[in-house]
């Protein structure tokens, strides 16, 4: 078996257990062509293409963790970095990487901590930065990336297409490009980007929208765990954002791979129509300091306004997305002249299906029609959030499919983020006991009742699958007996409801 090859997915499944897990917001999301990838989260670890050498090396133990991951665009093409048992680090190369990369590698062989820090992103068309601590070379990667790596640097110089340099502090952490021109930077603190594609520019605007440029760059310096950017896409918009773990909520994320719809866990602003207001203008500069992008912030008391949209959102039907319930204060609208705000009456109940910031919301009446309210002439009340139940299950599907991998999965679906809808008291206790599933026999029913398969003989086949020993098969080996218990809870659920139903 050459270098290149990738064996059977089953035994790279086995060997990648071996490897202790990512620490919290580290994640590693490498993609090349012919649908070659490798991710890991704090979760664990998948990869369509491991180099033979680097299988052997985990397999037989030798490999603690892996830290790096890049794909050229050749077969032998690649970059792995890993941490050895021994607490040291190491790194393989595919025998095809550029030869320009390759004599740098060679320089820094000489030098234990140079080659332990080394870290490469291989890219399109024989692209690749490299770097280690302050030193780093680069290669037909856009303009304004090699730019930008130049202006950090105390001295660089450049030959035969390949500039090297020496930046005046610190180390490179990440970066990433494609070559529309679109690139992310980050060193210490520091991040520079510059996105070129409309559809990557409103994904970032939606991590960091509301905010001021100031207040912006101190979110993202404290919020933002890990960019990444396919140079391999034909298009690139193939991306991911992911914020920082907080305290029991999910990572905030915005993933989009080609032809796929974007994947999110936050409510985008931009699947609504946005007013043209001549006193805001959110756009990113692209030909600005990649730092400095315009994030002009509109005039208190006024909508804010942006001409970024997920392209994607617009295909979702607006009875399909969470929503509020909320009444109106007041007859009117705030501005009388503009058309976008929706005119309520007094004692009207809305639906409030988005925020917009500066506490403006986008609401739905009882008539269909949708606009724009502010925050003060609303009263919403208990403040719940509703679902509907055809778009929970629907997500409760897909999500079904993508986690349950047999032997890989640690942590239970978290079945409060697709139903929470009963407040009963008598339910409340259940609900709220930690060790069980925060749901209740009237959140699962209002739940699957979504599928629009509802009976008997379906929830008795749908029920096979949470028997906590056939449910075992997905669990990653740690996490079995944690996980088994709140299998069963559901596997009993199932058999209340399919008691009721034959009644």
């Amino acid at each position: 078996m050459s270098s290149s090859e990738s064996p059977d997915a089953v035994v790279i499944a086995t060997a990648l257990d071996r490897l202790e897990l990512l620490g919290p917001d580290q994640y590693i999301i490498a993609l090349g062509p012919d649908g070659k990838q490798f991710i890991a989260t704090p979760n664990g670890y998948h990869t369509t293409h491991l180099p033979a050498l680097l299988l052997r090396d985990v397999s037989t133990g030798n490999i603690k963790k892996i830290i790096w991951v890049s794909y050229g665009n050749t077969p032998g093409s690649w970059f792995f970095a890993c941490q050895l048992r021994d607490g040291a680090c190491d790194f393989q190369i595919g025998p095809d990487i550029p030869p320009a990369l390759r004599s740098f590698i060679q320089l820094l062989t000489g030098s234990d901590v140079l080659t332990a820090a080394l870290r490469v992103q291989l890219g399109d068309n024989g692209s690749f930065v490299a770097w280690s601590k302050t030193v780093w070379e680069c290669a037909n990667v856009p303009h304004l990336l090699r730019a930008k790596l130049c202006e950090g640097s105390s001295g660089s110089r450049e030959a035969d297409g390949v500039t090297q340099g020496s930046l005046r502090s610190g180390s490179l952490d990440n970066v990433q490009w494609h070559a529309d021109g679109s690139f992310y930077i980050k060193s210490g603190e520091r991040h520079f980007w510059n996105f070129t594609s409309k559809l990557v520019r409103s994904a970032w605007s939606d991590l960091w929208k509301e905010q001021g440029r100031d207040e912006r760059m101190r979110r993202i310096i404290d919020e933002l765990a890990y960019v990444a950017i396919s140079p391999h896409s034909v298009s690139g918009e193939t991306f991911a954002f992911i914020k920082k773990q907080t305290t029991d909520q999910q990572a905030a994320f915005i993933i989009h791979f080609e032809q796929e719809p974007v994947h999110s866990n936050l409510i985008s602003s931009t699947e609504q129509s946005t007013p043209n207001h001549s006193h805001s203008d959110t756009t990113p500069n692209t030909h600005a300091h990649p730092e400095h992008q315009n994030a002009n912030g509109p005039c208190s008391g006024e909508p804010p306004a942006s001409d970024q949209r997920l392209q994607h959102s617009s295909q979702k039907k607006e009875e399909t997305v969470p929503f509020q319930w909320a009444t109106s204060k007041k007859t009117g609208r705030p501005h009388s002249q503009d058309s976008w705000e929706l005119a309520l009456k007094k004692g009207e109940q809305v639906r409030v299906i988005r925020n917009m910031g500066r506490d403006w919301f986008v609401v739905v009446d009882k008539r269909g029609g949708k606009g724009w309210v502010h925050g003060s002439w609303l009263d919403f009340g208990s403040c719940k959030v509703h679902v509907d139940a055809k778009y929970a299950y629907k997500q409760f599907k897909e999500d079904m499919e993508k986690i349950l991998v047999a032997g890989q999965l640690c942590d239970f679906p978290n079945m409060t983020g697709y139903m929470d809808a009963c407040n009963k008291p008598d339910c409340e206790p259940l609900k709220k006991e930690a060790s069980l599933l925060g749901i209740c026999i009237h959140d699962l029913l209002a739940l699957l009742e979504g599928s629009g398969s509802y009976s008997y003989e379906w929830l008795k086949e749908g029920r096979n699958f949470w028997h906590p020993d056939r449910f075992a098969r997905f669990c990653h080996p740690e996490h079995a007996d944690r996980l088994k218990p709140m299998a069963e809870q559901m596997f009993k659920m199932y058999g209340v409801l399919m008691d009721v139903c034959r009644r």
